[in-house]
């Protein structure tokens, strides 16, 4: 990029007490306008598969491995289509996964410590609200609010249930899943979506340090929004894990890590289901 004093580069001067990961950069690495519309694109769909829940037209997932196929081949066409919206691929993948990249059993084990820390957090959180909701007034009916919520919406755990393996062939299937999952997801939300954000938020003078804690925000919200079909807790659980491997992403100065730890996240849901399914018969 060449050399540039702050003197003739404030924006660079601005960044240069964040890391130099390119989520950082404000930047775009495609038209704006397109990345809207990605959003827009995701929110319809988490709205129109709630709406679908509610009016009880809910997909059949007891084929899983017509649904296991179906999940793997649309995680590829969109992070294709995600892609088509970029200026320079070979660049924005080089820089998304091989700058400051470290020896893999560094990755690894950052992967592991990621989705680790997120699982004490999260229970933390979890015994602190109950807590809360036991003490204060106020908060007795919040359980019971989500757990209405969820009924009405026609989602909650029972979706989740249907969708994860049951069988040992299942669980086979299972790791493809996360395994596209894990890498188009982290490219397409913690890659591009983050990073398109924070050069939105900058383009209107939105100071840099808040940029980026608005896009971790925005774009979490967007990712658990997309896995409301789980329910409203479990979707904003999931917004928190969107916001830890965006916080991780940027610090780290790649997104291997948290490729890493979401798909251990999702191996780990199915092995738990899995071994549910084997030991009780549930």
């Amino acid at each position: 990029m060449g050399s540039m004093s702050s003197a003739t580069s404030p924006v660079l001067a601005a960044e240069a007490d964040t890391k130099d990961f390119k989520t950082s950069s404000p930047y775009a690495i495609g038209p704006l306008w397109m990345a809207a519309g990605v959003c827009l694109l995701f929110a319809a769909y988490a709205a129109l598969g709630t709406i679908g829940h509610m009016s009880g037209a809910v997909p059949d997932y007891s084929q899983h491995l017509i649904t296991y196929s179906s999940q793997v081949l649309g995680t590829w066409l969109l992070l294709g289509a995600t892609m088509a919206t970029v200026y320079h691929r070979r660049s924005f993948l080089r820089e998304s996964l091989l700058d400051g990249a470290r020896p893999w059993r560094i990755e690894f084990a950052r992967g592991f410590a990621v989705f680790a820390l997120f699982l004490i957090v999260a229970t933390v959180v979890r015994a602190l609200l109950l807590l809360a909701c036991r003490k204060v007034t106020t908060l007795h009916h919040f359980p019971y609010l989500l757990q209405s919520t969820d009924h009405r919406l026609g989602v909650g755990h029972r979706v989740l249930s249907s969708l994860t393996p049951a069988s040992g062939a299942d669980l086979v299937l299972w790791m493809f899943v996360s395994v596209s999952a894990a890498v188009c997801e982290e490219l397409i939300f913690r890659g591009y979506l983050l990073r398109q954000c924070i050069a939105a938020l900058r383009t209107i003078s939105v100071a840099p340090r808040t940029s980026i804690i608005l896009s971790v925000c925005l774009t979490a919200l967007l990712f658990g929004g997309m896995h409301l079909y789980q329910g409203v807790g479990s979707a904003l659980t999931i917004a928190f894990l969107g916001a830890t491997y965006a916080v991780a992403a940027v610090q780290f100065g790649n997104l291997r890590a948290v490729i890493i730890a979401h798909c251990v996240q999702d191996v780990v849901v199915g092995l738990y289901s899995y071994a549910h399914n084997f030991f009780l018969g549930s």
